[in-house]
Parts: C-alpha cells; structure tokens; sequence
C-alpha cells in the first residue's frame, strides 16, 4: 500500500471510499454484502445499514458476484 494512504487517518480514508462517485459494493465468499458505498446505496435505493449481510443477489438486480466471490476466495 502507497506509504501516502498508510499515514492517512482510517477515518480519511473511509469517507474518500464512501463519497466516491464509483459504485462500490465489497462482499465475503457466501455473497453477503459486506460494505457498500454511498453512491450504490442511492443506486439501488436502499439505506447502507440496510444491505450489510444480505445476498448481493438481493441488493443487485442480476449480480453475479457470489458466484465470482466464491470462485476467487481460494
């Protein structure tokens, strides 16, 4: 990791991720949703608190990431 963004505050770096105007959804090997930020909230009308531990499939409209999530996580 860059040494720059190391010396940053967590909290910095949090609100850099969750203003950024790029979706952004993490989830774990199972599909659930870890973290999503703002912009993909407001995308797919749901409140952030909301969609942590659901199925990705049940947030994004034909999302396939729980199938790549579980191929990837080795």
């Amino acid at each position: 990791m860059n040494k720059m963004l190391q010396c940053l505050p967590f909290n910095w770096i949090q609100e850099i991720v969750n203003l950024a105007a790029e979706w952004i959804v993490v989830v774990d090997r199972d599909g659930k949703v870890l973290y999503m930020n703002e912009s993909y909230c407001k995308f797919v009308d749901r409140d952030p608190d909301e969609v942590i531990g659901m199925d990705v499939q049940d947030v994004i409209e034909n999302s396939r990431m729980h199938f790549v999530a579980k191929n990837r996580a080795g």
